[in-house]
């Protein structure tokens, strides 16, 4: 492209894995060009915001829009959505808020009227969700505590230790980033992986438009 005159002065096809051609031989003074890349589409298809909330999030820094950060788990997941295969989770591209969000709509799931007692992500160190559930045949009220993290090396062990030291409320759940349970958690402690929270909350599209709601800022019924 002749940027002077704007005008194409030649084009070439580049197959791939191929260098674009030098243009140096053809015209003295190279710098007065520039090359203009297009790429021929073949297919496309239609992926709605709310569908795929990992590929349009720009209030995270972690978000899929900055291709350096975990390149090669993002472009999974980005074929993933493209062939429509299951989707792996990207912890990093959903906030701490947000990964309280989900695990706690797992809870009101399982738990039934499941209340918050404190707002989610409270002031209790490493506890993210705190609240009761009714147990009818015992006519009272049962605690809830739960920690929510995708963190690893001390971090994910202070907060391990101290759900730990909680074993004794009647509902303790760990939500954590790894399939595998810790070998450090008490068998009182439910453990549940965020992977599958976030696999579970896709299965459904109301429970996944509420949440996306929420955690768009938009309101939320539940």
């Amino acid at each position: 492209m002749d940027v002077d005159h704007e005008g194409i002065v030649q084009v070439d096809d580049v197959e791939e894995e191929s260098s674009v051609p030098e243009l140096t031989d053809q015209y003295e003074d190279n710098s007065q060009y520039k090359f203009v890349k297009t790429l021929q589409v073949e297919d496309w298809k239609h992926i709605f915001q709310e569908s795929h909330k990992l590929l349009w999030d720009w209030h995270s820094q972690d978000a899929l829009h900055d291709a350096s950060k975990n390149a090669t788990e993002k472009a999974r997941y980005i074929r993933a959505v493209y062939h429509e295969d299951s989707k792996p989770l990207i912890t990093t591209s959903l906030s701490h808020h947000e990964q309280e969000l989900i695990a706690e709509k797992y809870l009101r799931d399982r738990l039934d009227d499941f209340t918050l007692d404190a707002p989610r992500g409270g002031t209790l160190e490493n506890i993210d969700l705190l609240g009761t559930v009714k147990d009818k045949s015992a006519g009272r009220l049962k605690t809830v505590v739960a920690s929510v993290t995708s963190s690893s090396g001390r971090h994910r062990r202070d907060r391990i230790k101290t759900i730990n030291s909680l074993n004794d409320r009647d509902e303790v759940y760990f939500f954590g980033a790894e399939e595998s349970r810790p070998s450090d958690l008490l068998d009182d402690v439910t453990y549940v992986s965020l992977e599958n929270v976030f696999e579970w909350m896709n299965e459904d599209d109301t429970r996944r438009q509420r949440s996306l709601h929420t955690m768009l800022g938009l309101r939320d019924e539940v």
